[in-house]
C-alpha cells in the first residue's frame, strides 16, 4: 500500500456549519443564516456580532454572507470591540484563508456568491494543481488555489477586475 493510501478505522468529514442561534429566538434579531448585521457588524443598537454566526452585509454585492474561518473571526472581534467603544469602523472580512490537508494546500480569497462562474485560469484539475477564479456581475469576486501557492498569490491581484475568458 502506498504512503498516500493507508487503512484507517474512522474518517470524519465536516462540511459547513449550522449557526447556533436558537438561544436568540424572540430577541428581535434577524436570524437569517446566523445573525444578520450591517457592514459594521451591528445587528441592533448596541449589539455587534463576530465569528462564524455573523452574517455580514457585503456592500459590493448587496448580499449577506458568513465567513467561517479563524482569521475572519479574529478581525470581527476586534472591530466589534472598537465599534462598541464608539468607533465606526466597517467590518471588512478577512476573505483569505488556507488549509493544509496532508499533501494538499487549499487557498481562497474573496467571495463566491451563488450564480457566478468558476473558471480554471492556471494549471489543470486532473493534475491536482490549479488556480480558479469566481466571477459575478462581470468582475472577479474570488480566487481559489489548489496546490499552487505561487500562482494563487499572483491571481489574488485580479480581485475586482473584469473577468477574462477561461482558457480552453
Amino acid at each position: 500500500m502506498s504512503a498516500a493510501m493507508r487503512e484507517v478505522d474512522v474518517v470524519v468529514a465536516a462540511v459547513g456549519a449550522v449557526p447556533a442561534t436558537g438561544w436568540l429566538a424572540g430577541s428581535g434579531l434577524d436570524l437569517s443564516d446566523g445573525v444578520r448585521c450591517d457592514e459594521r457588524g451591528r445587528a441592533a443598537d448596541g449589539v455587534y456580532v463576530a465569528g462564524d454566526v455573523a452574517n455580514d452585509h457585503q456592500p459590493e454585492t448587496g448580499t449577506h454572507q458568513r465567513f467561517e474561518h479563524r482569521m475572519n473571526a479574529t478581525e470581527q472581534g476586534r472591530r466589534a470591540a472598537l465599534n462598541l467603544l464608539g468607533c465606526t469602523e466597517p467590518v471588512l472580512p478577512s476573505r483569505f484563508f488556507w488549509t493544509d490537508v496532508g499533501d494538499i494546500r487549499i487557498q481562497a480569497v474573496g467571495t463566491f456568491p451563488e450564480g457566478g462562474e468558476l473558471a480554471v485560469v492556471d494549471g489543470e484539475l486532473a493534475e491536482r494543481k490549479f488556480v480558479a477564479t469566481h466571477s459575478a456581475g462581470g468582475r472577479v469576486t474570488g480566487v481559489l488555489g489548489w496546490n499552487n501557492p505561487r500562482q494563487f498569490t499572483r491571481a489574488r491581484a485580479r480581485l475586482g477586475t473584469p473577468r477574462r475568458k477561461a482558457r480552453c
